[in-house]
């Protein structure tokens, strides 16, 4: 179902000058959540200007819920929401690593490598990739070769800006935190406040359909 509603909504993304990065239908508390994690297309997530704005994820919201609502394809109640994926963020398929190669990312195995047969999780940075496998320079074992088939989940690493002595220029890195979204009151209306234009924080937006 994640696949077909994908397919629909990819489309619709793209109208709006970003991308999807991953999408999830999970039940929670709440009930059962389509979550969408978006970013502006070629957005460098560490930059916490120019990334998808608050404006953007209310569009999309308003878009892909009609969408659904159209095709049918969710047959039972749900809340739809829509975010950026934020400064950690999810690293899906292998075009990501290819992407971000050279950054610091955490990884979680399904299975582990010859190598390392005790060991599932690495963090360090990505060194190069294609579509079949990582190489991956590991902060405690080093070097590893990972097949991409075998990656269970993995991230970007944030990490906090060096600071700097008096007089110094301090590295131009992220300053935005990571942020669910801003939850709207009532369903299908969403309002984006003055100054979120640049925000890289992620609109939440409830559309209820039974």
């Amino acid at each position: 179902m994640v696949e077909r509603v994908q397919a629909l909504i990819e489309p619709i993304v793209a109208v709006h000058h970003c991308e999807i990065v991953s999408v999830e239908l999970r039940r929670e508390p709440i009930g059962m959540v389509l979550r969408l994690y978006v970013e502006r297309l070629g957005h460098d997530p560490r930059n916490a200007v120019g990334g998808v704005t608050l404006e953007s994820c209310t569009a999309i919201s308003r878009d892909v819920s009609a969408a659904l609502d159209v095709h049918e394809i969710i047959d039972h109640a749900y809340n739809l929401e829509v975010s950026s994926p934020g400064l950690d963020r999810p690293l899906v398929k292998p075009a990501d690593f290819v992407r971000f190669a050279g950054q610091k990312a955490r990884l979680h195995l399904s299975q582990e490598t010859p190598l390392h047969p005790k060991r599932k999780g690495y963090k360090g940075i990505i060194l190069a990739a294609d579509e079949h496998e990582i190489r991956f320079r590991d902060e405690d074992v080093g070097e590893v070769t990972i097949p991409q088939t075998s990656v269970e989940k993995a991230s970007l690493v944030y990490e906090a800006p060096v600071k700097t002595k008096p007089g110094k220029q301090a590295s131009p890195r992220a300053t935005a935190k990571k942020d669910g979204g801003a939850k709207e009151p009532k369903p299908k209306s969403a309002s984006a406040e003055p100054g979120d234009a640049e925000s890289s924080s992620g609109a939440t937006h409830h559309a209820r359909r039974s």
